[in-house]
């Protein structure tokens, strides 16, 4: 019978947990930050501090999507432009200042 889920082999799962592991506590780490936040503004008892969080939150939130996907496209093309003993080379700084420009154009925006 075809299946639409099937349990991966002790060594698939390994694998995975090898590559996905960190980031997954990472955002772990992240989610337990800012419910620990959440919860801080509301046993204040205070609806203007929560509604104050709520929109600085959103804001973060929103904003944080494209940093989030300009630090992933950073993290994915900066080493390739490394030489071979892992220095800078022209192509290097100027793909840091590109994504330092784009940065903070994406600050200002969002501020």
């Amino acid at each position: 019978s075809l299946s639409l889920f099937t349990w991966p082999s002790r060594r698939t799962f390994r694998r995975f947990v090898d590559f996905a592991g960190p980031i997954f506590f990472v955002i772990q780490g992240k989610i337990l930050a800012y419910n620990a936040l959440t919860l801080a503004v509301a046993a204040s008892g205070s609806i203007s501090a929560l509604a104050g969080h709520q929109v600085l939150a959103t804001i973060f939130f929103t904003c944080s999507m494209v940093g989030d996907g300009l630090t992933q496209t950073v993290q994915a093309f900066l080493p390739a432009s490394l030489d071979a003993s892992g220095r800078a080379t022209p192509a290097t700084r100027e793909l840091s200042r590109r994504a330092f420009k784009t940065a903070a154009a994406g600050g200002v925006l969002c501020v």
